[in-house]
């Protein structure tokens, strides 16, 4: 899933008119990708019951279920970079910094590295480098 400024333009500009359009839209994208909360749901035993409560659907495989989570976590960073929410994006940083690792850690934090990271390094300077470290 590509995801264009355009996109996050006329979401932003939708959203300024229309607020609670914004609200809807962070409880779809939260209720579609946990990970944008960031939420990493804990490894249960029953591996169906595991798949169903990270969002992935029934007979899509791992490769799918994380492209298609790349793209709303692309789509999420891309309209809050645009919309300027940085306490939203620091927030989702430092839990996901913060967190013990989970395998899919690492290409979730690319991502937003990718879509946030230079609004980030603009808005907090120095202390956006610390919380990378």
């Amino acid at each position: 899933m590509l995801i264009t400024p355009q996109f996050a333009y006329v979401c932003g500009r939708v959203f300024h008119s229309f607020p609670d359009v914004e609200k809807i839209w962070l409880g779809l994208m939260q209720q579609e990708c946990c990970y944008c909360i960031p939420y990493y749901p804990p490894f249960v035993a029953d591996r169906k019951e595991w798949e169903e409560s990270r969002g992935q659907k029934e007979g899509e495989d791992e490769d799918d279920f994380l492209r298609r989570m790349v793209g709303y976590l692309r789509m999420y960073f891309s309209v809050l970079t645009l919309l300027k929410r940085h306490q939203a994006l620091w927030q989702w940083f430092a839990v996901t910094l913060n967190a013990r690792p989970a395998r899919l850690t690492p290409t979730f934090l690319h991502c937003a590295l990718e879509m946030a990271g230079s609004e980030m390094k603009k808005r907090f300077g120095k202390q956006f480098d610390k919380l990378l470290k």
